[in-house]
């Protein structure tokens, strides 16, 4: 992804301190992983985070 593992594990830790995602360990067997949802106040983001995509992707193109 373009990120080290230190540093999306800070990122994760903050959105989660802040309240925007929650955390859920999980085992299966000898496999251990982490699954992280939008928390209520999260979601409230998501009309936000998707206006910011809709307007990189209608300016892709523009030159500076």
């Amino acid at each position: 992804m373009g990120i080290s593992e230190k540093v999306l594990h800070e990122n994760l830790r903050a959105l989660q301190r802040d309240g925007l995602i929650s955390r859920t360990p999980f085992k299966e067997g000898s496999v251990e992983f982490v699954e992280y949802q939008y928390t209520d106040y999260g979601r409230t983001l998501v009309p936000v985070l998707n206006a910011v995509g809709n307007w990189g992707v209608l300016h892709r193109a523009r030159s500076t």
